[in-house]
């Protein structure tokens, strides 16, 4: 009889310890949820952040490349002008640097077609001889 009070009472003992154990688990489970829950506000406000400083920047760029709107008008203005008048003189200082050239091409043709002309006489003539 006292051999199985005692067994019983081992028993019930490992049950105990079990149960501080498993307690022990479950508050780190949860310390670690809530870590990671503080990891990711912590990102989305560094994104969030990053977002807005993106904008902040790009705003200052804009600022900075346009000044006042007067200014930047005047700008636009001058670089239209600019535009057109370097097509203009462009185009034509294009067409005046290419003349040679164009001439020299335009000789070459002619030079090819007079030199496929004499060819096809020869090939006429050879063939009207036999």
């Amino acid at each position: 009889m006292k051999m199985q009070k005692k067994k019983k009472k081992k028993k019930k003992k490992k049950k105990k310890k079990k149960k501080k154990k498993k307690k022990k688990k479950k508050k780190k489970k949860k310390k670690k949820k809530k870590k990671k829950k503080k990891k990711k506000k912590k990102k989305k406000k560094k994104k969030i952040m990053k977002k807005i400083m993106k904008k902040i920047m790009k705003q200052k760029t804009k600022r900075k490349k346009n000044g006042s709107n007067l200014q930047a008008r005047e700008r636009q203005h001058q670089t239209e002008q600019a535009k057109i008048t370097r097509s203009h003189w462009g185009s034509r200082l294009l067409a005046f640097s290419l003349l040679p050239f164009l001439a020299s091409s335009l000789d070459i043709l002619e030079r090819a077609d007079a030199d496929a002309d004499a060819d096809q006489r020869q090939v006429r003539n050879s063939a009207e001889e036999e």
